[in-house]
C-alpha cells in the first residue's frame, strides 16, 4: 500500500489528483493494479517510480 500512496501523493502534488480524491486513488491503484502484478514486475514497478522520483543516477540498476 505504501507505494501506491506515495504514487498517488506525487500525482496529488503534480496537480493530476485532488487532494480530496487520493485515499480512493490509492486504494484502487492497490487494490485492483499493484496487487494483481507478478513479483517481478511489481519490484520493477518500485525501481521504476523511485528513478522517477530521484532520477535516473539516484537509483542503481541492478
Amino acid at each position: 500500500m505504501a507505494l501506491a500512496e506515495a504514487i498517488v501523493a506525487r500525482l496529488v502534488v503534480e496537480g493530476l489528483i485532488s487532494p480530496e480524491r487520493a485515499v480512493s486513488h490509492a486504494v484502487y491503484l492497490h487494490d485492483e493494479v499493484l496487487v494483481k502484478l507478478p513479483a517481478g514486475e511489481h519490484y520493477d514497478l518500485h525501481l521504476s517510480y523511485l528513478r522517477l522520483l530521484f532520477g535516473e543516477d539516484g537509483v542503481p540498476r541492478p
